[in-house]
């Protein structure tokens, strides 16, 4: 065999190899009338609007952080009954059960604390402030006295230019000077008070915005849930010391979930389906079909080679009688379908 023959066949050995690779890699099943992908079975064809691939995923998995530097005291949530009340043991003390991994978790449940003791003096101390600053603002004392002193010294001045009128160089104008400066000056004082029962009613406010901004940073040590889901992670143990921003746990929303699936262009337009209702179908092997309805909440722009394009869908997700959730996020496509009703 001649070299020329030699490099050719293995020029085709390795083109045959790329298209394979190729063919493995990028190989979708046809989307839209005549395609063979279907939920559980190979021959059962898409219609315009529906797609029978499609993959689950999460809107929102929150790391709760901590929000304040200190030690970690407990990671742990009040026990609730059938009514949603917090329990109690035989002393009436609260009872508590340690945050797991696996447990469901509701919007502004308490899931622990950071210690909290130079933050609760601070709140003390705060309140007293306020206590004491509306005291002074409820009764203008200084106020009232310089209005008193003002109305004696006016009263002095006036008999002094009555003496004065009636026997005329009895009274020397030093004096009549003095009693009217006696009296300029309890006016002055009298505006003075005024001015400073203002500032009173102003450290009032002033007062209730510094226990706001202490009371703030005291419940920014009770660690609490972000959203409704499932804790599938917790990081630091009791005693750990925390900074701001430190991952504490993680939460996954379960509740609403993403359905994303590709659309062929040539069975429909992306401005056909945005903004559309949409159901999405979940088969169980020896179960009937389940339908969740949703809502299209993102339609990709971009076409790509296949002539496919992406579309989002955000659905209500439901429990079966077990429990358990029908969606779950990375589900496989195989046990997903979604229809999106556009026309």
């Amino acid at each position: 065999m001649s070299l020329r023959n030699v490099t050719l066949a293995i020029l085709l050995v390795v083109v045959a190899v790329l298209l394979g690779y190729q063919g493995y890699t990028y190989a979708v099943p046809q989307i839209g009338p005549g395609s063979s992908s279907g939920i559980g079975s190979d021959s059962a064809p898409s219609a315009p609007g529906e797609c029978n691939q499609c993959t689950v995923g999460l809107i929102d998995d929150p790391l709760v952080p901590a929000q304040e530097a200190g030690m970690l005291v407990d990671l742990n949530t009040p026990q609730l009954d059938a009514y949603g009340q917090p329990m109690l043991d035989v002393n009436g003390e609260p009872l508590y059960e340690r945050i797991e991994e696996g447990m469901f978790v509701t919007i502004g449940q308490v899931l622990g604390h950071i210690d909290d003791r130079l933050s609760a003096a601070a709140l003390t101390i705060a309140e007293q402030k306020v206590l004491v600053a509306e005291i002074e603002a409820e009764i203008n004392i200084n106020g009232q006295y310089a209005a008193a002193a003002h109305a004696v010294a006016l009263h002095q001045y006036d008999r002094v230019q009555q003496a004065e009128a009636s026997s005329p160089g009895s009274i020397s104008q030093f004096e009549i000077q003095r009693f009217w400066l006696e009296a300029e000056r309890a006016r002055l004082q009298v505006e003075q008070a005024g001015q400073e029962f203002k500032i009173t009613e102003i450290s009032v406010g002033v007062s209730k915005a510094e226990l706001a901004q202490t009371q703030e940073m005291h419940d920014r040590r009770t660690i609490t849930s972000p959203a409704d889901g499932m804790v599938v992670e917790v990081f630091p143990d009791p005693g750990e010391w925390v900074e701001p921003g430190t991952p504490i746990l993680q939460i996954l929303r379960l509740d609403r979930l993403h359905v994303s699936g590709d659309f062929n262009i040539d069975d429909v337009l992306p401005m056909e389906l945005d903004g559309k209702p949409a159901t999405v179908t979940v088969q169980y092997p020896d179960q009937n079909p389940i339908s969740l309805q949703g809502q299209v909440v993102f339609v990709d722009p971009r076409v790509d080679m296949r002539g496919t394009f992406s579309v989002r869908v955000e659905v209500e997700n439901q429990r079966t009688a077990q429990g358990d959730w029908l969606l779950l996020p990375g589900m496989p496509f195989s046990k997903t379908c979604m229809t999106i009703h556009y026309q």
